[in-house]
């Protein structure tokens, strides 16, 4: 697989809409908005279901990104255009600004970064997480921005059209880019090697594109810890990472195992015991047995279920 390449896509919560949304979270979390429902949404990584949803803090909630540990979101409302943080648990307002410019249209990102586009002015920003002020901003590399995420280290950006880019954090150029002619993108997010996308062809979609990495080979099968990640070594020898949600309880640094149900657990390289709930592929297997998808870019594991 290349980069944007589609990996599995289900409806959207809303199938029919006359508004856009927007999509975020990491590997282990989606957070998505609806701008025709005025809501916002946790969806399951598993099937993309809604685990829970709430009315979003304003009208047109066109923008949200973010990380299992925090939830940034942006509307896009006439005399309204405001940046928020809200609550992962129930998705009340933390606090907020007003948005760099009228139609914020996108927004992502984790705990210590923010990326954020405009429509109006057709920019790319980062902001400030503790106060939404504009630390850098630049020209979108095209018009109509709606969709941004990724992180520290990557950008993932996406207008109302069939192509999604992967940007540069430094300057906000165009390291790579990926048509496909049978949708159209309506929001962008994820982190590092996960990219979730809001997709349409006559209606809405929510897709998993393939971020391929590539640029660093690694043995197939091969585990490691970094920092909070676990990474691996991938069935076409590039190297990938998942990041587990946090247990809060300790561990031997590098021990993999699996809980009494269906998530991966790992200790990172705090010594912190994370979790991961991957896809049920629907085949049987060993307990506890952990390897990769050949000739794919997933690590598989066999739960406590078998």
């Amino acid at each position: 697989m290349s980069f944007g390449d589609i990996i599995r896509v289900a409806d959207a919560p809303i199938k029919t809409s006359n508004k856009y949304g927007d999509i975020g979270g990491d590997s282990a979390t989606i957070w998505y908005c609806n701008g025709t429902e005025d809501k916002v949404y946790e969806l399951s990584i598993t099937d993309f279901s809604v685990v829970r949803s709430a009315d979003s803090p304003d009208n047109a909630p066109f923008g949200i990104g973010g990380s299992a540990t925090n939830i940034w979101h942006c509307d896009s409302y006439a005399g309204v255009d405001k940046v928020y943080k809200l609550s992962t648990t129930d998705f009340s307002v933390i606090r907020f600004a007003s948005a760099p410019s009228s139609d914020p249209n996108g927004i992502g990102g984790n705990a210590g970064t923010i990326w954020h586009v405009d429509d109006s002015e057709d920019k790319v920003y980062e902001l400030s997480s503790s106060d939404f002020s504009v630390v850098s901003s630049g020209d979108s590399p095209s018009s109509s921005p709606n969709g941004i995420g990724g992180d520290a280290s990557d950008i993932w950006y996406s207008d109302i059209s069939n192509t999604i880019r992967h940007l540069s954090v430094s300057d906000f150029s165009v390291l790579r880019s990926d048509t496909n002619p049978a949708y159209s993108w309506f929001g962008m997010g994820g982190k590092g090697g996960t990219i979730w996308a809001c997709g349409s062809i006559a209606t809405r979609y929510i897709v998993e594109l393939d971020a391929a990495p590539g640029g660093t080979s690694a043995t197939p099968g091969t585990l490691w810890v970094e920092n909070t990640e676990l990474h691996y070594g991938d069935g076409e020898g590039w190297e990938r990472f998942i990041e587990g949600g946090d247990a809060s309880e300790a561990g031997t640094v590098g021990s993999l195992g699996y809980e009494a149900g269906t998530a991966l657990r790992y200790a990172d390289a705090n010594g912190e015991i994370r979790f991961y709930d991957a896809q049920d592929t629907g085949s049987d297997d060993t307990i506890g047995k952990i390897g990769y998808e050949v000739d794919g870019k997933r690590l598989r594991y066999v739960d406590a279920g078998g």
